[in-house]
């Protein structure tokens, strides 16, 4: 489960287990990538493209989503497109309660993820 993944990190993290090597590193050209992005988004002659141009904000949450999150929500994006182009409109109401039950879902497992991992449970 991705949250959990990010859960025990940041546990890890509060209790003084350390960083990731390179994080130093990768944080500037992050930063430098978001602030070139900015600056270009503002520029006036470049308004034509800024549009093209990522947002800082999409960079920077971009870092910490994991892929595995990205595919499942790009997927279930894809399957209420065509639930809703095949069914119409009728349907998005059972679609937002289900969406919400799989979040719920996720979140819950999550926790038993991190409490398997913390008691030392052996991945299969």
């Amino acid at each position: 489960m991705p949250s959990a993944h990010i859960l025990i990190s940041t546990a890890r993290l509060v209790y003084g287990r350390g960083m990731p090597p390179g994080l130093l590193a990768f944080g500037v050209v992050a930063s430098a990538f978001g602030a070139i992005f900015k600056i270009l988004k503002d520029c006036k002659r470049l308004s034509r493209w800024s549009t093209w141009i990522p947002s800082s904000v999409a960079l920077a949450a971009g870092m910490y989503i994991m892929p595995e999150m990205i595919l499942a929500q790009g997927i279930g994006g894809l399957i209420h497109y065509h639930i809703l182009r095949h069914w119409g409109r009728e349907k998005e109401s059972r679609l937002i309660s289900t969406a919400t039950g799989f979040i719920l879902g996720e979140g819950l497992f999550s926790l038993v993820t991190m409490l398997l991992q913390s008691i030392d449970v052996p991945h299969l």
